[in-house]
């Protein structure tokens, strides 16, 4: 396997690494270098060699011209019968890879929709952003070209298989392998509740992982909760912004309204997510397919936790979330709209719940990954 990052946390990564290995797959994974964790390592039987330089993340670079013709020629020098690589970047390395080795399969595990994900537009300077759209142009144009050498192509969600089959001109989509967890234990003993002093008669909305949305959606989400009884808002993670979050309410009206806790890991999210009344996906960019077509760890976490979902009307979460009858939904930039879902899912709780505890027949890991053994036992034939 290829991936950008130095594979400190990629639960996907791992989930789908670990299976492969518990069906007699050898899985070597090739990350970036960090120089807070070893170069070489061994974890959940996974081994890890940390050996990509930080010049992938400059395609255009010479210092990436450089690395990237020693890479691929020392690792066409090692055995193997299939190269899993994770997004773009790992996938254009991995055609210069089997362009020397043409025997090898190549697998692109594509976690976003490129042409749908436009990320200079989140560069600060004009500069910046013109130079990263001529870098997210090459990309796209880069995948394009050389999809053909793909001999399967992985993707997270339906909308997003689509959107790729139609723009790359593939005779068929995608496989889907969503990103759920496996099966994890349910907490039924009002941990938050018990932590935070929050009386048992109120009903804890619970925000998990990052917070890739600005302070002007934060506040909307605070808004709206302060303004309906008998709720209160957990946020739960450790980046920045939480920091940042924490130390405004600490001292403000809001102390008593919403809470902040720690984000653990990832083995363990599942079960304390469990101790919440309901969860909250906050997600809302129609502008940007990627975002648009999304299917967020979080979704799946709180499904599988047995938690109605307060979520913005996003195609993905419309579909699971009118399958399985356990979701309300809102448009994502009006709060007013979020605040009647609130009150629709305390006035509909019972049956949203009971509804919601009933998912984990449905959908776990342990179902969806049979898709990642069935696709590696084809080209391993």
């Amino acid at each position: 396997m290829l991936l950008d990052n130095s594979f400190k946390s990629d639960a996907r990564v791992e989930r789908e690494a670990i299976t492969l290995i518990e069906n007699g797959y050898d899985v070597e994974v090739y990350a970036e270098r960090d120089d807070d964790l070893p170069n070489n390592e061994i974890r959940n039987k996974i081994k890890i060699v940390r050996e990509l330089d930080k010049s992938i993340h400059r395609p255009v670079s010479k210092e990436y011209k450089i690395f990237k013709g020693n890479f691929v020629n020392e690792i066409i020098k090692k055995d193997f019968d299939i190269l899993h690589c994770h997004d773009y970047k790992m996938f254009l390395l991995g055609v210069e890879i089997k362009k020397k080795k043409n025997n090898i399969k190549l697998i692109y595990d594509s976690h976003e929709y490129l042409a749908g994900f436009p990320f200079y537009r989140e560069i600060g300077t004009l500069k910046g952003k013109i130079k990263g759209w001529y870098i997210w142009r090459n990309y796209i144009c880069c995948e394009k070209k050389s999809i053909k050498h793909a001999d399967k192509i992985i993707t997270i969600s339906d909308g997003i298989a689509e959107e790729m089959r139609k723009h790359l001109d593939l005779s068929d989509a995608p496989v889907v392998l969503r990103n759920i967890p496996p099966l994890f234990p349910l907490n039924h003993e009002k941990y938050f509740h018990r932590r935070f002093n929050i009386p048992f008669d109120k009903k804890i909305i619970v925000s998990s992982g990052n917070l890739y949305f600005g302070e002007k959606r934060i506040k909307m989400l605070i808004d709206a909760v302060t303004e309906v009884d008998d709720v209160c808002l957990l946020f739960v993670g450790t980046t920045q912004k939480h920091k940042e979050l924490e130390k405004r309410i600490k001292n403000s009206e809001l102390k008593n309204k919403i809470f902040i806790h720690d984000y653990i890991t990832e083995s363990a999210i599942g079960t304390m997510l469990s101790s919440a009344d309901i969860g909250i996906v906050h997600t809302w960019q129609p502008k940007w397919k990627s975002h648009w077509h999304s299917l967020p760890n979080r979704f799946f976490e709180y499904s599988l936790a047995g938690l109605p979902i307060i979520c913005t009307s996003q195609p993905e979460f419309v579909k699971l979330g009118n399958e399985f009858r356990h979701a309300v939904f809102y448009s994502g930039d009006k709060k007013n709209d979020l605040i009647k879902a609130i009150n629709k899912c305390l006035e509909n709780y019972d049956t949203l719940k009971q509804n919601a505890l009933k998912i984990r027949e449905n959908l776990s890991w342990e179902k969806e990954s049979a898709k990642l053994i069935m696709l590696y036992d084809k080209l391993n034939k």
